[in-house]
């Protein structure tokens, strides 16, 4: 009897298996010189489209995170405007930048970053933090496709006070010494933006103390604390990737961006549907063996993604009412692609909502979009501005449209409201704040960011350290007012 059951087993998985080879080798044979309709090659395009399309929004942020890489291939003269440094070497921004000082990324007044590209193919490196209790501080790291692993030191998750984050790649199989906070990255690149608050220029000096305080130490070179800072982190051999041009040039690098840094299990069903376009884990992209009808779908996507990219930063995330954008997923997307997208090329990298709050808009309160030569008006009722928590605060930031850069003019004037005590409230505790070409008159002008007579324009609120309540979409609409346009 048992003999029975185990043929009867043997045959029902036969049977099994036979059921789930049947619709694959049918649509193997389906594709094998088939010849396809008009009306399906059109459709079979379209498909195409579609997935590279998906494609291109997933892969997006490999490519900001190569434009970094490439900006650190050579041991160039550091900006003090950028902080740029070889891979696994700090990059300091030691100066506040101006409009004659653009970067590849939207500036502002608030914050000093120190930043890494980190390669750990060569072993951990270990990150050390001194205490800094008198500002704000946070220490954001992000995996190659800028997405945010957790945050283990700052004002937000440690009260300031500092410590060691030993960085290790995923196949790093060591102790972890005793002290250490582990950030394990699910590749071997990473992204990591220390943001330290700055109270003007003067204060530079104190941000400065507070960075040469950092130091990167291979573990190798640890023993015990005692090599910290003695040597440098080992610098990889800093290696170019081929130039690829012409038709397919995007999907041919984001593919060996892709496998040089492979996306997590969580994404396979992601990664499943690209395969319909040729892009595979381990290959290299070789549109050659794709046939015509696929390849034409996959360099319309190439053509539009630019352009898609574009709208979509514009129309970024969660609308509120008052016309601002802003991601209420902050820098932990889950599966939200688009939105990781965006914030790579807006902004590369973003701060998780407990750290800050970003709200963005290129239009006014009636769907217009803002233009220089305008005068515009920002009005916060008494008791409505942005909520902080100790030792947060919010700003108004004005750029060019087109450049996500400061806008030049006399007074040197980019943003306002972190230091509140530069503007004046109205009589009722109220506040405006205005944006035109020209003064609102000298009364008001602490309260005027001086723009452009032409040309697009973008407005940033930043909101570090928002409390608990200002996360909520019912308080953004309340103390994020809108942009009233005063004038035809």
């Amino acid at each position: 009897m048992n003999r029975l059951k185990q043929l009867f087993a043997v045959a029902l998985c036969m049977a099994c298996l036979q059921v789930t080879l049947l619709p694959v080798v049918a649509s193997a044979q389906s594709f094998r010189g088939q010849q396809l309709s008009a009306e399906d090659q059109v459709a079979k395009e379209n498909y195409a489209y579609s997935v590279a399309m998906q494609a291109y929004i997933f892969t997006f942020p490999l490519t900001m995170t190569e434009r970094e890489r490439k900006m650190r291939l050579v041991d160039r003269p550091r900006s003090p405007f950028a902080p740029v440094a070889t891979i696994n070497q700090l990059g300091h921004m030691r100066k506040l930048a101006s409009a004659k000082d653009p970067l590849p990324y939207s500036p502002n007044l608030d914050t000093i970053y120190t930043g890494i590209l980190m390669e750990l193919g060569g072993g951990p490196i270990v990150m050390n933090v001194p205490d800094v209790f008198d500002r704000y501080i946070s220490i954001e790291i992000a995996d190659a496709y800028t997405s945010n692993l957790p945050y283990l030191l700052g004002t937000a998750v440690s009260g300031g006070k500092g410590g060691n984050i030993l960085f290790a790649g995923p196949d790093w199989k060591g102790v972890v010494p005793a002290g250490m906070k582990l950030s394990r990255a699910p590749s071997n690149s990473l992204l990591i933006a220390v943001r330290i608050r700055v109270f003007g220029e003067d204060d530079m000096p104190n941000v400065i103390a507070i960075q040469n305080k950092m130091t990167l130490t291979a573990l190798s070179d640890w023993d015990n604390g005692r090599g910290m800072g003695k040597r440098p982190a080992p610098v990889p051999p800093l290696m170019a990737r081929p130039n690829h041009k012409g038709d397919f040039a995007y999907f041919r690098t984001v593919t060996e961006l892709m496998n040089e840094n492979p996306p997590t299990p969580v994404h396979a069903a992601a990664l499943k549907s690209f395969e319909f376009i040729g892009m595979q884990l381990g290959k290299p992209f070789n549109p050659d063996a794709l046939d015509e009808p696929t390849r034409k779908g996959i360099l319309r996507a190439e053509r539009d993604g630019p352009a898609v990219m574009k709208w979509s930063t514009h129309q970024r995330g969660y609308q509120l009412s008052t016309g601002w954008g802003t991601a209420l997923t902050g820098g932990t997307y889950g599966f939200d692609y688009l939105a990781r997208a965006e914030d790579a090329l807006s902004g590369l990298i973003q701060n998780d909502l407990e750290e800050a709050m970003y709200f963005i808009s290129y239009t006014d309160a009636s769907g217009q979009p803002l233009v220089g030569g305008k005068r515009y008006k920002l009005h916060f009722d008494k008791g409505n501005l942005p909520t902080v928590l100790p030792k947060g605060f919010w700003s108004f930031t004005l750029y060019d449209g087109d450049r996500f850069q400061y806008i030049d003019n006399p007074l040197n004037r980019y943003s306002l409201g972190a230091r509140m005590n530069d503007l004046k409230f109205n009589a009722d505790g109220s506040l405006d704040l205005y944006v035109q070409p020209e003064s609102p008159g000298a009364d008001m002008e602490s309260n005027w960011l001086p723009s452009t007579r032409s040309g697009p324009l973008r407005m940033n609120i930043r909101v570090y350290l928002p409390t608990p309540e200002m996360m909520k979409v019912d308080v953004m609409e309340k103390r994020i007012p809108p942009i009233i346009r005063l004038d035809n």
